[in-house]
């Protein structure tokens, strides 16, 4: 019997390679509890498994991490993760810094990149991948986004990877000007959002190398950001969905109270 049951990855290829008239039809039919169980695929659960193994080693004895502020992760429901972006280690860091498992966290990725004609489907039975069109014009949309990001974070207590510089810095400085998409994302899921900062990543593994680097890698965690508390008001998620033109002002003073959120974390 064929299960009903459909996996995050199973959701997005569905974005990008059939009509979205059936993934819509896949969307509505989804609930918290089929959408990412690691139960569900035995080959991705097992090498997720291996894989979390593999990296917490690695960062154990090869790469360490020091962390700081995971005091303040939210334990009472999910939540948006919001950091700076230096390699391609900065995930996995980001996933045991926030204390989760790697199936409990989904990562934003750029489409161009990791869903193209040459994606490594390898890693996408490792972890959970949520498309993002930054260039424009592509499939998904920004709102079908917005659609799988919601629908994974539906179970309590997951978390959701945004890089808002958009791609990898060269040097470890900030890249100016965060993108205003996590603003939209942030207003649109309504939900807490976690500011980290990472420092060291980019001389373990720098953007262009393929060998990681034994070293000291720093983990900063902030104070929760509520989107209510900055904009000094509640925003219904549904209504701004529908109408997200209209609310420019908002999301941006959202985007640049995560960004100085951020670059406070640099100078601890």
């Amino acid at each position: 019997m064929k299960s009903e049951s459909i996996e995050l990855q199973s959701l997005c290829e569905n974005y990008l390679e059939v009509s979205q008239d059936k993934a819509k039809k896949q969307i509505s039919s989804l609930n918290e509890n089929k959408i990412g169980r690691m139960n569900l695929n035995y080959s991705k659960r097992v090498g997720t498994v291996l894989f979390e193994t593999y990296t917490k080693l690695v960062f154990k004895f090869y790469v360490r991490l020091k962390f700081t502020g995971q005091e303040n992760i939210p334990t009472d429901s999910s939540f948006i993760i919001c950091s700076n972006h230096n390699s391609h280690m900065d995930s996995a860091i980001l996933i045991v810094a926030a204390k989760k498992h790697f199936h409990e966290v989904g990562l934003l990725a750029a489409t161009d990149y990791w869903f193209g004609p040459r994606e490594n489907k390898f890693i996408h039975r490792l972890m959970n991948l949520v498309p993002v069109d930054r260039k424009r014009g592509r499939c998904p949309t920004f709102k079908q986004t917005l659609e799988i990001s919601d629908k994974f974070l539906m179970a309590n207590k997951r978390a959701l990877v945004i890089f808002p510089e958009g791609s990898r810095s060269k040097d470890g400085k900030l890249q100016k000007s965060f993108k205003t998409g996590v603003g939209v994302i942030a207003l649109a899921l309504n939900l807490p959002i976690l500011p980290v900062y990472i420092s060291g990543s980019h001389k373990a593994w720098p953007k262009g190398s393929f060998f990681m680097r034994p070293g000291k890698i720093n983990v900063n965690l902030g104070s929760v950001i509520q989107p209510s508390e900055v904009l000094k008001k509640t925003i219904n998620p549904t209504e701004f969905k529908q109408n997200i033109q209209n609310y420019k002002n908002e999301t941006r003073e959202l985007t640049v109270c995560i960004e100085n959120s951020i670059l406070k974390l640099n100078k601890i």
